[in-house]
C-alpha cells in the first residue's frame, strides 16, 4: 500500500527535484525568462524519477491521485503560477500511468 507519508515525501522530493533547477519566479507571468527546452528537460526529470517510483513501489489508482493532488498543490503553494502546475501535474498523471501500463500483469497461479 502506498501511505501517505511516503506519498508525501515522494511529492516533497519532486518538489525539492524541481525547484533547484526551475525557480517558481520563472513560471509566473511576465517572466521571459523561461525557455521552453529547460523547464521540459526539469519537468521530465522530475517524471523519471516518479515513474522509478511507481515501478519500485505499485501506487494505487488513489494513490497516484493523491500524489499527483500533493505535487499540484505543493506547486502553487511554492509560488509556481497555476498554469505551470496545472500542465506539470497533467505530465505527471501520464508519465504514471504509461508506466503503470508497462508493468508486467501477475502470474495466475496454477490450480
Amino acid at each position: 500500500m502506498f501511505g501517505s507519508s511516503e506519498r508525501e515525501a515522494l511529492a516533497q522530493e519532486l518538489l525539492l527535484m524541481l525547484e533547484r533547477d526551475l525557480k517558481p519566479q520563472d513560471t509566473t507571468e511576465g517572466a521571459h525568462r523561461l525557455s521552453i527546452n529547460r523547464a521540459t528537460r526539469q519537468l521530465e526529470r522530475v517524471y523519471r524519477r516518479a515513474g522509478e517510483h511507481q515501478r519500485d513501489n505499485k501506487m494505487s489508482y488513489v494513490g497516484r491521485a493523491l500524489l499527483a493532488h500533493s505535487f499540484k498543490w505543493g506547486m502553487i503553494n511554492r509560488g509556481y503560477s497555476r498554469e505551470f502546475a496545472d500542465a506539470a501535474t497533467e505530465g505527471l498523471i501520464v508519465e504514471l500511468e504509461r508506466q503503470r501500463g508497462t508493468q508486467a500483469p501477475p502470474k495466475k497461479e496454477k490450480r
